[in-house]
This record gives C-alpha cells, sequence and structure tokens, in this order.
C-alpha cells in the first residue's frame, strides 16, 4: 500500500473501486503531519484488530523522482514535501 503524503499536499476528495483498482480524486483540504500520522495509525489499529502484523518505516528521501505514465510526466519532488517527509519521519 502506498500513501501519499506531505503537510500542503491536496487530501482525498473521492474513492470508489474499479475493477479491483482504487481511484482517488484530489479534494481542497490541505493534508498536515498531523493527519498522516492519524491515518497511519487508523490503518496500524485496523491491521492488528484484523490479526495482521505491521511493519513500518520511515518515509525516505525522494529528490529527483518523477512519475511517468499514463501520458503524464510528474515531478514529485518539491521543498513542501521535504519537509513533510522528514516531521512524518520525526
Amino acid at each position: 500500500m502506498a500513501l501519499p503524503h506531505g503537510c500542503r499536499c491536496r487530501g482525498v476528495g473521492e474513492r470508489r473501486r474499479d475493477r479491483g483498482v482504487w481511484l482517488v480524486t484530489p479534494a481542497t483540504e490541505i493534508v498536515t503531519r498531523e493527519n498522516i500520522v492519524a491515518g497511519y495509525r487508523q490503518l496500524i489499529a485496523q491491521a492488528h484488530k484484523a490479526g495482521i502484523r505491521v511493519v513500518g518505516t520511515t518515509i525516505p528521501p525522494f529528490e529527483g523522482a518523477t512519475f511517468v505514465g499514463a501520458g503524464l510526466n510528474l515531478s514529485l519532488y518539491t521543498a513542501d514535501r521535504e519537509e513533510s517527509r522528514q516531521a512524518v519521519n520525526d
């Protein structure tokens, strides 16, 4: 499971499942470090309740990372996202 993260990143507006794939649309709300940590805690609690062991790691640096596919060429790194990554890792 991959989770987007970052202060000043947009949240999830709508999630729906289509042929086994979750489609996510952006929202207008700002996602904070506290939102991300709370979300991780909820996922962990739900996994533990289902008897699933959770192994967590820090979010690695991603400067220079891009997403190329589906006709897109997106740069993922911003200074705000780096600040967020470091805050969540703390």
